[in-house]
């Protein structure tokens, strides 16, 4: 099976190509869009590798399955509330494992909170991309998702003044 992003324009519909109106971009512009996303979510997947990386849904259920004294239907009411950072990314749900605590899969201490003041304007992409890029709020330049477990406090103070600009 090829990937989307590596067959390039070839992929769309000839006639769809030689009937559409000269300078009319959109096939091309949906084309850098669907690239645009697939480099931000190679970004997000090297990001987020040194605080646990990336897992589609269905993997974080089977550890809340096998690791959890949670039943998995919390997470599935965590993901709707928006509780937990998860996007969409080929038709797959795309959870960020940081946000859990190793042992049991309890939520990592100060990420309710975080999310709290971010959800109202972040979409779940680009709250997922936040926390995975480095911020100019925190010490050094670091990561949201690499410094919540050792300073929740910091990472909410950078939350809230992202918010505060973003708004």
């Amino acid at each position: 099976m090829q990937h989307a992003s590596l067959r390039g324009p070839a992929h769309l519909p000839f006639m769809s190509t030689v009937t559409q109106p000269l300078g009319d971009e959109a096939p091309n512009e949906r084309l850098t869009q669907e690239c645009r996303t697939d480099s931000q979510f190679m970004e997000m997947l090297n990001a987020y590798r040194q605080s646990g990386g990336l897992a589609r849904a269905q993997e974080v259920f089977v550890q809340f399955k096998t690791r959890s004294a949670i039943e998995p239907s919390v997470l599935a009411r965590w993901i709707v509330k928006r509780s937990v950072i998860s996007f969409d990314w080929q038709s797959k749900v795309w959870i960020p494992l940081f946000q859990f605590n190793r042992d049991g899969m309890t939520l990592q201490t100060g990420i309710v909170e975080v999310l709290m003041a971010l959800n109202p304007v972040f979409e779940p992409w680009e709250l997922a991309y936040w926390f995975a890029q480095p911020n100019r709020w925190l010490q050094d330049g670091g990561k949201p998702a690499d410094l919540i477990r050792t300073d929740a406090h910091a990472v909410l103070r950078a939350a809230c003044s992202d918010r505060f600009i973003a708004h």
